[in-house]
């Protein structure tokens, strides 16, 4: 994931935030207050010691330090984005994305290793071992435990939500069975607490507190003691964080608004008139990001901002449909807006559920949930509208939705040099409560399905466009001549690559090894041998995006900065992996008494023809499809068949 970047203003607020604090952090599991709440909202923060670690956006979220002696802030690691992070031992754990995949730094030597290649979500340490839940991309809701190398692994619990720990004790909720539940951490003594449907989960003052979206979101706690629940809030309220006086949330039901609400819902203060997400507390400090103005991190301070107001009724946006338009049934993965000019992908799992409203001649889109439920389809009878608003995409020409002064953020991005924007109602009045308690046996059933499939849908596609950047916009130009961005134009026609391999057998005879590669490789790779003997194999694909690696190259592209294509794998003496930093490091075998390692670069380079609009500032639809293709390209193509091959000539 590629955060939009913020300004040094994060530097100063966390220069500020950390030499506040005066807690005396210890080297344990648990080092900071809400440490399951902070996972749950990210885990951008955390603090250790004497040092406070950071991902900073301005540096595509690579990890930042700060020491309070000094207030000296400075690059600590980079190549991944880092999130969700527990410290033990001076090892700092995290997952690189949102979802991503886990790896392990070691906060005094700098090394760093991954030890889950899987895609998860909710990482936390406890007790020498790990625990998380599988992402989408992979199992989706398997939670398991393992021991800090990511081994012994043991799948604890199926179709887990968001999950906390508290004394030996995991507490989670159970999506297929729409409940909470408690288990050891041993997966041993799993017990239901009651029937509520909730994200969030923390414990904190031996209460669990959660929001029930089985009762429209408002927020309970449970008393562990007296196992006694009682609702403080009637507010719909998300991304839940606490400390041991407030509970803060995100009050869905006023416009996303930042709330903190004492434990007994006694008193109830509003912190921040904007739109937020991922709360993270420490101290006096509350984090968070700034929907309104384009997922900024910002800050309040509880002590200058506790301001007492009053319940507020819930904001329902119309639904946005209006005459002259057409539907569209998309067919694949990938939305492309002809009119616009516009395309990103959409999971494929979805297809079936929605459709797209396109007018405005193209410059807004109403993206609709087609439910399967009869009480869905007869709410929309009823409303004479074709479907469920999921969201809208539209122009900055679009006043109607844009406004006299213009949207508010920087939007998602450009086509035809016309900026998109992104709009949702704040509030649903087909699912609800009411109607839930209306139905039973199979309407029930399908009625939920649509919900949870519903909520799937939107969750999904909106991560893809604000968190992972899915917009490709075509018809770009460049019109700024101090813009120094990459683009097609410059650098097409200025490169040659290097001879490529006319056999597929490779021989070095200067370390007295060889190495055999597949038919089906030809024409897609090359082999770069340097004179110490390391050896690099590069994916060349047939997109500018998989042909050269664009991170080492000016504006200008000059000739002495090119780097031909992405590295796949290198092969490297045992000298070179006790003096460097690798990744998937693996014995191969010996030549000439020298031991040789197959190893992977810490930096993702064949990202680059997965996500080439994060490269081109013009990038064309040819050059996307192409790009495409490439990545397909390289899923088939596994070097560990290559350095099976391995053999000693002599």
């Amino acid at each position: 994931m590629i955060m939009k970047k913020i300004s040094v203003f994060l530097c100063i607020i966390l220069v500020f935030v950390f030499s506040s604090c005066t807690r005396n952090n210890e080297n344990t599991t648990f080092n900071y207050i809400s440490h399951a709440g902070n996972i749950q909202n990210g885990g951008y923060i955390i603090k250790h010691t004497n040092d406070n670690f950071y991902a900073d956006q301005d540096y595509y979220d690579n990890l930042h330090k700060i020491t309070d002696s000094n207030n000296d802030i400075t690059f600590f690691s980079g190549n991944h984005q880092y999130y969700e992070m527990n410290i033990y031992n001076d090892i700092l754990y995290y997952i690189s994305g949102m979802p991503g995949q886990v790896w392990k730094i070691d906060l005094n030597s700098g090394s760093k290793r991954r030890i889950i290649n899987k895609h998860v979500e909710n990482l936390i340490v406890y007790k020498d071992n790990l625990y998380y839940r599988l992402s989408e991309e992979d199992d989706w809701g398997k939670l398991y435990k393992t021991d800090l190398k990511g081994k012994n692994k043991q799948m604890l619990a199926e179709k887990v939500k968001k999950f906390c720990i508290y004394d030996d004790v995991i507490y989670y909720c159970d999506s297929n069975k729409s409940a909470l539940y408690s288990m050891n951490t041993d997966g041993t003594n799993v017990a239901e607490i009651n029937s509520s449907y909730v994200g969030n989960i923390l414990v904190e003052n031996n209460k669990l507190i959660y929001a029930d979206d089985n009762r429209g979101g408002k927020l309970y706690t449970y008393d562990l003691s007296s196992k006694t629940e009682e609702c403080i809030s009637e507010d719909k309220c998300w991304n839940l964080n606490c400390n041991s006086q407030w509970i803060f949330y995100r009050n869905q039901s006023e416009k996303g608004n930042l709330y903190c609400i004492s434990f007994d819902g006694s008193e109830k203060h509003k912190l921040v008139e904007n739109s937020v997400c991922d709360i993270v507390i420490i101290d006096d400090i509350v984090l968070y990001r700034n929907i309104d103005n384009d997922l900024e991190i910002e800050y309040c301070k509880l002590s200058e901002n506790l301001v007492k107001t009053t319940e507020t009724e819930n904001v329902v946006n119309p639904t946005v449909f209006d005459g002259g338009g057409q539907t569209v049934i998309p067919e694949k993965d990938v939305y492309y807006n002809k009119s616009a000019n516009y395309l990103f992908e959409i999971p494929d799992t979805f297809l079936d559920y929605y459709s797209v409203f396109e007018h405005n001649n193209g410059e807004r889109v109403t993206f609709i949930f087609n439910g399967k439920s009869d009480y869905v389809k007869n709410y929309c009878a009823e409303k004479n509208i074709p479907g469920i608003e999921l969201f809208t995409i539209y122009s900055e020409n679009d006043k109607e939705l844009a406004g006299d002064e213009g949207p508010y953020d920087d939007g998602f991005g450009k086509a035809n040099n016309v900026r998109y924007y992104f709009t949702r109602p704040y509030d649903y009045d087909v699912f609800t409560d009411e109607a839930k308690n209306s139905l039973q046996g199979e309407q029930l059933d399908d009625y939920l399905q649509d919900e949870q499939k519903f909520k799937s849908i939107y969750n999904k596609i909106y991560y893809t466009l604000a968190i992972e950047n899915s917009f490709v916009g075509f018809g770009n130009y460049k019109t700024d001549p101090d813009d120094k961005g990459i683009y097609l134009s410059d650098a097409k026609g200025k490169y040659s690559p290097p001879p490529m391999p006319q056999s597929n057998v490779y021989v070095n005879e200067k370390c007295g090894y060889q190495l055999t590669f597949p038919e089906d490789w030809q024409g897609w790779y090359y082999i770069d041998e340097s004179p110490d003997g390391i050896l690099s194999v590069d994916f060349f694909g047939k997109s500018m995006s998989g042909s050269y690696y664009t991170t080492y190259l000016s504006e200008r592209f000059e000739e002495s900065e090119k780097m031909y294509g992405l590295n796949m794998f290198s092969i490297v003496t045992k000298a070179d992996v006790e003096t460097h930093t690798y990744d998937n490091i693996k014995y191969i075998g010996t030549a000439k008494g020298v031991e040789y390692y197959s190893v992977t670069g810490t930096g993702a380079t064949l990202t680059a023809v997965y996500m080439p609009q994060e490269i081109w500032e013009d990038i064309t639809e040819e050059e996307y499809q192409l790009a495409k293709k490439d990545w397909e390209k390289v899923q088939q193509m596994d070097y560990n068949e290559v350095t099976k091959t391995f053999k000693n000539l002599q």
